[in-house]
């Protein structure tokens, strides 16, 4: 929970409503607010704090002024016991609420592996669809740990079922054409040859930079990886081959149905990054699917790639055009 609130903030998700009031009842002193913020914690968040100190300053001040009560006594509350328990019972059943299940946990996972996780990858968004998952269904959350640890087992399970999934949709020469792709990277490592120069990189050009594809006998994984270079037919050549080479794999159409893009392009950053005899050591389903994200995404992006490049091509051959017109 955020720790600063503004007060427009405070009045919106803080005020103790009629049925609150009703609920406080006739409690006093550091048992009517500890009870006040214990049931505005569980309204916002569907669980209840684990400590004391994960309640900001600012909602404790706010909350002790409505109920009457010295901010400071909430310290006094006791945090264990019968009389919390009691107190979070009676929240429980006033909201509707029961504490959830291993079950419960479980079903979740498989919601999250279902529709979640191939829609969004982010930590932060995940939790938030996992407390929304148990507060439509009138669940108490996990806590913070346990919910985290659900979290990473439900995106474990995904990956083991997405890499799986992806290797059944690979036809068997795409496979052949991916490792055959990798292997070639493994065998032509970058070195120094005996007079010292680089070996992997054409002599005289600084690693990353475009070759002309006039001299460059094959496509490789680094190749792909690689951006652009500057406008101009040479680039435009050799993006026309990285696109050629990709074809050539024989990609499906359909190869990620219902996979997001911005999920995709976790496992495509991994292909981009990881050297090729790491991406080697992993298991056969997981390294093709790091391959076929990469090859995928990497033919659209050469595509937009070339139609920008076309563009930028026939704007600089009608301004050569222009100034050759006033030349003469």
């Amino acid at each position: 929970m955020k720790r600063q609130w503004e007060t427009e903030e405070l009045v919106e998700h803080w005020t103790l409503d009629v049925e609150d009031r009703a609920l406080l009842g006739n409690k006093t002193g550091a048992t009517r607010l500890g009870f006040a913020v214990l049931l505005k914690f569980f309204r916002r968040e569907s669980r209840f704090p684990q400590h004391k100190n994960e309640v900001p300053a600012l909602v404790i001040t706010f909350l002790a002024t409505q109920v009457g009560v010295d901010a400071s006594a909430y310290m006094q509350y006791a945090w264990q016991g019968r009389t919390i328990e009691y107190h979070r019972a009676q929240i429980r059943e006033a909201l509707g609420f029961r504490e959830s299940s291993v079950a419960d946990g479980e079903q979740m996972q498989q919601w999250l592996i279902a529709e979640v996780l191939p829609q969004e990858h982010q930590d932060e968004r995940l939790r938030e669809q996992a407390y929304a998952w148990f507060r439509r269904r009138h669940l108490e959350a996990p806590t913070p740990d346990r919910l985290t640890r659900l979290i990473r087992s439900a995106a474990h399970t995904f990956e083991q079922q997405f890499y799986e999934a992806t290797l059944a949709r690979l036809p068997k020469e795409t496979q052949t054409a991916l490792e055959a792709l990798l292997l070639t990277e493994i065998a032509a490592p970058l070195g120094h040859d005996a007079d010292g120069e680089m070996k992997g990189e054409p002599e005289g050009q600084a690693p990353n930079v475009p070759e002309d594809t006039s001299a460059q006998t094959e496509i490789t994984l680094h190749h792909l990886r690689m951006d652009p270079g500057r406008v101009g037919l040479a680039t435009m050549l050799e993006e026309m081959a990285k696109l050629r080479r990709i074809r050539e794999l024989q990609l499906p159409d359909n190869l990620f149905p219902g996979i997001a893009r911005k999920v995709l392009a976790v496992y495509r950053n991994r292909a981009s990054v990881e050297e090729p005899s790491r991406l080697h050591a992993h298991s056969k389903a997981r390294r093709l699917t790091y391959l076929a994200a990469l090859c995928f995404l990497r033919a659209q992006e050469i595509t937009d790639a070339l139609v920008d490049l076309l563009i930028h091509i026939v704007h600089k051959i009608d301004v050569r055009a222009e100034k050759r017109v006033e030349q003469e």
